[in-house]
């Protein structure tokens, strides 16, 4: 009897425990469902139950805290507390990794990458990306996989890898037209909007904008609402049209502020101190950077505050603020060589081709399977050959099985070696490509410390900041045509026509030309130069250019500075031309001791050409003549 009644109360003790921990995990994943819900409209409310979830976390099953962990990592992301993110997101994938979760690993990743790139951690982020991707592929995740193919997208065009960008969102739109997702569409209406106004197609880019605002207008995302403004702002900028402009950055600036989503509040400051720069609001213009600058770091968006860093070293050059002005360029410089350095272009570019490599060796394995479902149905059909037929047909399917897997393993060996030889072909051509990198760039760095030298040499009564200005554009010239073969297709000739209308701007800027009323005129024939003949040419260009602004206007609100470029039996001829106030009519070239015309007569003579001084009625005009 005794024993009974204990055996009874262990049992009611027992349920007693385990209805408990029921009621409590019910009751966690009620505000799961909560936070979920406020996430895109009250992102504070959010966090609070997720924080309620996890100070009860004893009490929830792993999988209500993995991703409540998931959750809070994103919202941390989103008001600027990185470090916490972080944890939230590794401890996230902790549990997921224990449970054998593959959709909450494959979603932890899709968020890492998001916060590397943001980071400026471009390799990490397009890592993280490809895993997300390939774990949503073993889930047939397509909706998760649409947004990953997305994200993958927004990260190439921001290393402005433009055809890889849309080829991630032509799939991700592909899967969100299957699966009717209005909000997927709605970010490819945007994306595709940001990628129009790069073409310089504003009409169309504004046409896709105003698509995606539709759609979202009927939508709780209140945070993609916002993005799609500030965007929009931005193109209303760059087509001069100031009210629509501020109106909308206003709009974003009151949504990001409202789901504190500071981010968003940084990147309208910067687009405000964009506005007030050119309106010459100078203490605007600063106030807004300032704050931008202040979010960035805030939130460790180490992209947007080199922007800023940027425009603050334009803003204080403009007032004529020269140690501030050179302080944010160093700033800016060291950032820039620290993001976009070669050593992560060659983790891009290596991750970049194992996952290529992955892609190749899953269509291999889908080859197998396929080969391995037509062994079984060929087995199957012998099978019933065997009771109907006689043994002479038997063999003679059996030959020809025998011929047909003979001539299937030949084929699969010979795209085996196929295969093999173009990665050994791939390979070979890679490291060609890297040592002849290696040899331009240390060719170039002793052309650098050769005209530093010479600069160093010459007796000048220059300041220091006019020397550094000269010489700085003198390596931005050399440096400029790297950048153009990096984003070209041959790694080996550069359009001669974009190079010079690229030498323009930069010594323009530079002279603060804009204070005066100068047009420029580059005409030329579709001409392409190899590195060789560039680098020379490109100081020539450089030298006659800055001469023509720093000199040639003096005293002149106007003027008009004009290149014609042309090719005839394998010879480029170069006319260099502008209406300023010219030489006086007594000047002795062969006499000038100026380092800038000794560079030009050096140079011409390196590429056997011939270099000539006009004598026009007005301005001046220079022609170059070299063999191509």
């Amino acid at each position: 009897m005794y024993q009974r009644k204990l055996i009874y109360l262990l049992s009611f003790f027992i349920i007693s425990v385990v209805g408990f921990a029921q009621k409590n995990d019910d009751k966690n994943s009620c505000f799961y469902d909560k936070a979920v819900s406020y996430y895109h409209s009250k992102p504070d409310s959010a966090l609070f139950y997720v924080k309620k979830i996890l100070k009860d976390s004893t009490k929830t099953s792993d999988y209500v805290l993995a991703k409540s962990y998931l959750l809070g990592g994103v919202l941390y992301k989103n008001i600027g507390k990185i470090d916490s993110s972080y944890f939230f997101y590794h401890t996230a994938e902790k549990i997921f990794t224990e449970k054998n979760d593959t959709t909450g690993i494959a979603s932890v990743q899709n968020n890492l990458a998001r916060l590397y790139h943001q980071s400026g951690r471009f390799d990490m982020s397009l890592q993280a990306f490809f895993k997300a991707v390939e774990l949503f592929k073993a889930k047939n995740d397509s909706a998760n996989l649409a947004e990953t193919y997305l994200n993958v997208g927004d990260l190439y065009i921001e290393l402005e890898q433009i055809e890889k960008g849309l080829e991630f969102y032509d799939k991700a739109r592909k899967i969100f037209l299957s699966t009717n997702n209005k909000i997927g569409i709605a970010f490819i209406y945007t994306n595709l909007g940001n990628l129009k106004e790069k073409e310089n197609k504003p009409d169309s880019a504004l046409l896709y904008y105003k698509k995606s605002l539709k759609l979202l207008s009927k939508t709780d995302r209140k945070q993609i609402y916002a993005d799609c403004r500030l965007k929009t702002g931005n193109l209303f900028f760059k087509q001069n049209k100031p009210d629509s402009a501020i109106s909308n950055f206003s709009v974003a600036e009151n949504i990001y502020k409202e789901i504190d989503f500071p981010l968003g509040t940084a990147k309208c400051k910067y687009a405000k101190g964009n506005y007030y720069l050119t309106e010459n609001n100078y203490k605007l213009a600063e106030n807004n950077y300032n704050k931008a600058l202040h979010l960035a770091r805030k939130v460790n968006s180490t992209v947007l505050y080199g922007k800023v860093l940027k425009q603050l070293y334009l803003l204080y050059k403009k007032t004529g603020n020269k140690n501030k002005s050179l302080q944010y360029f160093e700033k800016y410089t060291k950032l820039k060589d620290s993001i976009f350095s070669l050593e992560t272009g060659n983790k891009i570019a290596e991750i970049q081709a194992k996952n290529d490599l992955l892609l190749r060796q899953n269509q291999i394995n889908k080859l197998r399977d396929s080969t391995k479902i037509q062994k079984l149905l060929t087995e199957k059909f012998e099978l019933k050959s065997k009771i109907r037929k006689t043994g002479l047909i038997i063999l003679t399917i059996a030959v020809i099985v025998i011929i047909f897997l003979l001539i299937l393993l030949f084929y699969r060996y010979r795209e085996k070696n196929k295969l093999n030889k173009n990665l050994s072909t791939a390979l070979d051509e890679r490291n060609i490509l890297l040592k002849e990198l290696h040899h331009r760039v240390k060719n170039n760095l002793q052309i650098i410390s050769s005209l530093l030298n010479l600069q160093k040499k010459h007796k000048s009564n220059k300041s220091v900041e006019e020397i550094i200005d000269i010489s700085r554009n003198r390596i931005a010239a050399m440096v400029t045509v790297h950048e153009k073969l990096y984003r070209s297709k041959s790694f080996k000739n550069v359009d001669i026509k974009e190079y010079t209308e690229g030498l323009i701007k930069n010594v323009s800027d530079t002279f603060n030309s804009s204070e005066k009323n100068i047009s420029t005129n580059v005409k030329a024939d579709d001409i392409k130069l190899n590195i060789n003949k560039l680098i020379p040419c490109g100081l020539i260009l450089n030298e006659l250019i800055t001469n023509s602004f720093k000199h040639g206007f003096k005293g002149k609100k106007e003027g008009k500075f004009e290149v014609f470029i042309s090719e005839e039996n394998q010879h480029i001829t170069i006319n260099i031309k502008d209406n300023g106030i010219g030489f006086k009519s007594n000047t002795d070239f062969s006499k000038l001791n100026s380092l800038g015309m000794k560079l030009i007569f050096g140079l011409t003579e390196q590429i056997n050409g011939k270099f000539e001084i006009l004598s026009p009625n007005t301005g001046t005009h220079f022609k170059l003549t070299f063999k191509k």
